[in-house]
């Protein structure tokens, strides 16, 4: 016996609508039209209403043709699918290309806030200490005329830790890093990296100032450094405070 076709309005829509007489299966359809929305929940909540009646009305069009229908309704059926996907695609790379955007944003207005910038030879200097150990101490110091951190000094691996401290000015700021060689209480020789951020009180405000807001963005740069110190008086920086930092 042949299946009966049949039409009826949808008072909602205001449309005619065919049917098959055959029921689709009401599940299945609630688990495909869930899926744009529980793929998009990381979205926003302001943004994610749009995209919401996008696939809302690729859903509407899709099912207004039934399953069984071969021919067009299948390939449209496949094509809004696809566009679902291409669409969800674009919204993910999107989303990644924003984020990577604003990191590097974040990372020029944090320069731009403290004006300064790094010169590729101290990150080249700091490896050599790190990996090769060419150096026991390195000296930076920022050039207020081209807003920039560079080298200033570099000391020897033959250098101790007393020649270190002399090369810090009393007037004036610097940042340093030391290769400090210990022993541990299991007879074990190890060492670490110090980054010291030398600001005495007899220094300018305004070279104390620039130094201070600096300190984060070079710090980041010099990939390695174990401890961290800040100084404002040569006992704070003693050998006897680096041994105590280190163990």
């Amino acid at each position: 016996m042949a299946k009966q076709n049949c039409t009826e309005m949808n008072p909602q829509r205001g449309s005619m609508n065919v049917c098959c007489g055959i029921d689709q299966p009401n599940k299945e359809r609630a688990n495909r039209d869930a899926m744009p929305c529980q793929l998009l929940s990381f979205l926003p909540q302001k943004s994610l209403i749009p995209h919401l009646y996008f696939f809302q009305f690729l859903n509407t069009i899709q099912f207004s043709y039934p399953y069984q229908t071969r021919g067009v309704s299948f390939c449209l059926f496949s094509l809004f699918r696809i566009t679902q996907s291409l669409y969800l695609s674009f919204c993910l790379l999107f989303l990644a290309t924003f984020s990577k955007v604003h990191l590097l944003l974040e990372d020029n207005m944090a320069n731009a806030a403290s004006g300064m910038a790094v010169h590729d030879d101290c990150k080249l200097r700091f490896l050599e200490l790190k990996a090769k150990r060419n150096y026991r101490f390195i000296v930076f110091k920022i050039e207020e005329k081209i807003q920039q951190v560079i080298v200033e000094k570099l000391g020897g691996p033959e250098e101790t830790y007393d020649d270190f401290s002399a090369s810090m000015p009393a007037n004036e700021c610097r940042y340093a890093v030391f290769d400090f060689d210990f022993t541990t209480d299991e007879n074990c020789q190890k060492s670490k990296i110090f980054f010291i951020s030398w600001s005495p009180d007899t220094s300018r405000v305004r070279s104390k100032m620039l130094y201070a807001s600096s300190k984060d963005r070079f710090r980041r740069e010099l990939d390695g450094v174990q401890v961290e110190l800040q100084a404002t008086d040569p006992s704070e920086m003693s050998l006897d405070i680096i041994k105590g930092r280190a163990l």
